[in-house]
């Protein structure tokens, strides 16, 4: 009975800016094309990714201010992974950071996202600037 009750967990994310991504290893310049996938995990009807646009030339301060909803059913086993790419010409995109974690533990506001690198590693400064909020 309780299960046809069950509201939809409503997840409203803004990633607004980025900073001091640091450059993929592909990357010839030193500088980097950030693209930032916001990718649900948990039950498969649960399961989705959406993208910004990417901020060309600007990994010191990029900007995306760009809104999510995602539309949850079963939030208690839901995860969220943040995950910063760089967008090469013809090569397509290199992994450069990311971040994840349950969405019971994310809090209203707005929040700085720390990143870190394929090992799980730290690369602080670099993070991601949000807002979030959920119903």
């Amino acid at each position: 009975n309780n299960l046809l009750t069950h509201r939809l967990f409503s997840l409203q994310i803004k990633v607004i800016s980025g900073f001091l991504l640091p450059p993929s290893k592909l990357s010839k310049t030193n500088t980097a094309n950030p693209v930032v996938t916001l990718e649900i995990y948990g039950v498969p009807s649960d399961q989705c990714s959406k993208k910004t646009k990417v901020a060309k030339n600007n990994a010191f301060n990029p900007q995306w201010n760009k809104s999510f909803t995602f539309s949850i059913k079963v939030p208690e086993l839901a995860m969220i992974r943040f995950c910063v790419e760089d967008q090469i010409p013809m090569v397509g995109n290199e992994f450069v950071a990311q971040y994840t974690l349950p969405l019971s533990c994310i809090s209203k506001g707005y929040r700085h996202v720390p990143l870190l690198n394929r090992y799980g590693q730290s690369l602080l400064p670099a993070s991601l600037f949000v807002h979030i909020w959920y119903e």
